[in-house]
């Protein structure tokens, strides 16, 4: 990861985002983490996660609304591959892929 790269965290109660203090949660860099991390694959309980930084910049409620069930269905059926790294008990990043079944072309 490169050092100046925006990382999404999952902010505690009462953080305050200090690249933009409007905005729920916050944004730090991977300067000074002190916090050893660790990766683990998505589960179903992470869709929420996944859809807040997914819509972390452009989504509505809506939008989490409607992407938190299908991508729920998707990381149950194992059509979505993510992996989720996780800081203090907290996710700091992650990444993910919708399997798509392309079928056969012609030749």
């Amino acid at each position: 990861m490169v050092a100046d790269s925006p990382v999404f965290v999952d902010a505690p109660a009462g953080a305050v985002n200090r690249r933009d203090p409007g905005r729920p949660g916050w944004h730090t860099d991977n300067q000074g983490m002190s916090l050893p991390w660790t990766t683990r694959p998505v589960r179903v309980d992470d869709a929420a996660v996944v859809a807040r930084h997914r819509y972390a910049d452009t989504g509505s409620d809506e939008d989490l609304r409607a992407y938190e069930p299908w991508l729920a269905v998707r990381i149950e059926r194992g059509t979505y591959a993510g992996v989720l790294a996780e800081a203090g008990g907290a996710v700091v990043a992650g990444a993910g892929a919708v399997l798509l079944d392309g079928g056969p072309t012609r030749s």
